[in-house]
């Protein structure tokens, strides 16, 4: 389950899997809503990642992949608004220290092919993770590209939102206000400035990134049903 719908629907939703073994949900807050309806039988496995897919990424320049020289501050996603596009967009103008550039890709500046995407996040100085508090992103999401992120192993700015607080805590990134472009530009300067800050994050990320393989979801989703 990636999201228990309210009202008539989760009602509905919660007699067609009564008599499931298990339910496996992406986040503690569809796993919560999931309890409200009386489905307990239930365990938390977030998304992850392809560890293959990184294991094969070029590690291509910055000049190969069109990508400034400089502090970089990469995104990596669509335009949906709960996804934040617009959040890095806005603070972007308001950056007052020079020589940071920021990059949007998956959105309308520049689409890319999935493939190449661990290209552009190696490249990176950091990652921005900007979700707003709209649609899934406060409770339900599990983003896929916070796994990549992690993956990548680099200093990752988030937005301050329960669904994200279920993968990482205060010593794995920067938090900000979801929304607050201000707040963004000002993390994303303070990383610019920050080297060490910025490498004990990026460590953090590569450990971090062990637990959330797709392999390791599936064996922690085995193990529950062999319990």
């Amino acid at each position: 389950m990636h999201r228990w719908p309210s009202g008539f629907a989760g009602w509905l939703q919660a007699q067609l899997v009564r008599n499931i073994e298990l339910v496996v949900c992406n986040s503690q807050g569809t796993e919560a809503a999931a309890h409200e309806f009386g489905i307990t039988h239930t365990i938390v496995a977030p998304n992850g990642f392809d560890p293959a897919v990184f294991a094969m990424a070029r590690h291509s320049t910055r000049m190969d992949l069109g990508l400034p020289e400089g502090a970089l501050a990469l995104y990596a996603g669509s335009d949906n608004p709960e996804k934040g596009a617009d959040v890095v967009r806005r603070a972007g103008r308001k950056l007052t220290t020079p020589g940071i550039s920021i990059v949007l890709i998956g959105t309308k500046e520049k689409h890319i092919e999935h493939a190449r995407v661990p290209d552009y996040l190696l490249a990176a100085d950091m990652l921005l993770l900007p979700n707003t508090r709209e649609g899934e992103s406060e409770h339900f999401t599990s983003p896929i590209k916070l796994f990549e992120y992690l993956a990548a192993g680099k200093a990752i700015i988030a937005s301050d939102l329960p669904s994200i607080r279920e993968i990482l805590t205060d010593g794995d990134a920067l938090f900000v206000p979801p929304g607050n472009s201000q707040a963004l530009a000002e993390a994303i300067e303070t990383l610019a400035r920050d080297s060490e800050l910025r490498a004990r994050l990026a460590r953090r990320s590569k450990e971090l990134s062990i637990s959330y393989t797709w392999s390791a979801r599936v064996e922690h989703i085995l193990n529950a049903i062999q319990i």
